[in-house]
This record gives structure tokens, sequence and C-alpha cells, in this order.
């Protein structure tokens, strides 16, 4: 069950949501994906938890092409696929209509593979570095998370691949503690 408690319990839970929901079979798709043009990084950043709007990001992306409600969080999950794959390009995560969380999918053909590149994107951001928790006995991760709590920014980093796998971001730790009460 995913709880969505503070920023902190945040670290990895939008990949994991976003890569479960992006396997979901049975979702109604729209076919917006083959119509939109390719979504970049410097786009995606242009989603500002907190403060941006369902609408706004509708503007900006169009419609996605996959929505869930999660019931276990009360939130809404969009996705955006793309490729011929239609694997899940950018996901955004909604509490009562305002962006909590935005996850940028890095597909290898993007600089954003190179961990100096991601971080780049992110100058204020003074990253800690965190190993990916156990979650099965039977399977060690082999990511290590950069975050910093008071900017709300992530990167998940592949130790075994030498790549970043995804971006993401949240309100940040402070906000989030307003916004709770």
């Amino acid at each position: 069950m995913l709880k969505l408690k503070s920023n902190s319990s945040l670290v990895g839970t939008a990949t994991c949501l976003s890569a479960a929901l992006a396997c979901a079979t049975g979702q109604s798709m729209s076919t917006s994906a083959s119509a939109r043009p390719p979504i970049n990084i410097l786009q995606a950043l242009q989603a500002h938890p907190g403060s941006s709007t369902a609408e706004d990001l509708k503007k900006t992306f169009g419609e996605p092409d996959i929505i869930k409600n999660v019931e276990q969080t009360g939130q809404e999950a969009w996705l955006y696929l793309e490729g011929p794959h239609r694997a899940t390009r950018l996901s955004f995560l909604f509490a009562t209509g305002t962006l909590t969380t935005a996850n940028w999918f890095v597909s290898d053909s993007d600089s954003d593979c190179n961990l100096a590149s991601a971080k780049e994107h992110f100058p204020a951001a003074h990253f800690q570095t965190h190993s990916r928790p156990w979650t099965n006995p039977h399977y060690a991760p082999a990511e290590d998370i950069y975050s910093d709590d008071k900017t709300g920014v992530g990167i998940v980093y592949s130790t075994s691949q030498q790549k970043v796998r995804s971006i993401y971001w949240n309100i940040p730790a402070g906000q989030l503690a307003r916004k709770d009460k």
C-alpha cells in the first residue's frame, strides 16, 4: 500500500507508482501520444508541484494517455506515453486538482542519462545519496537515489547500468508541511 505522508516517503514512490501504472492492463488509453510531438525534459520541468493544476498541464502537454485514480492515496495519476512500445515518458500525481509530483522517465537517447547532466537542471539542489531500500528479499536493488528534500527533487540512478533512469520533483518538504495544515 502506498502512503504519501511526507516528502521523505516520496523518494522513489513516484517511480514505483508510475512503473506499476505503466504495466497496468485494461486501462483506457487515448491516442494523443501519436498526435503529440515528443516531450523533452525542459518542457516537463514547466510542471510545478504545489502550483500547477490539472488544467495548466492539459494546456501544456495535452490529454494524458492514461488517467488512474490511486485509491490508497486519494490521488490521481496521469501518464504520457511515447515511442513504438508506448513506454511511460512523463507522469504526474495530483491531489485535489493540484500537482504533487512529476516524474520524467529518461530514455537511453537523452543526455540526462548522464548523472552530471541530470543534476545540471537543478542548480539549487544539494543532493544526498541514498540506496534504494530492499522491498523484495530475493532481489537487491542496484539503484541510488540522489535527492534534496528542500527542493523536492530526486534522481534515480542505476548503479549497474551507470545511467539515470528517472527524475522526479515533488512539493518541497517545507511547502508540503504547510499544505497539510
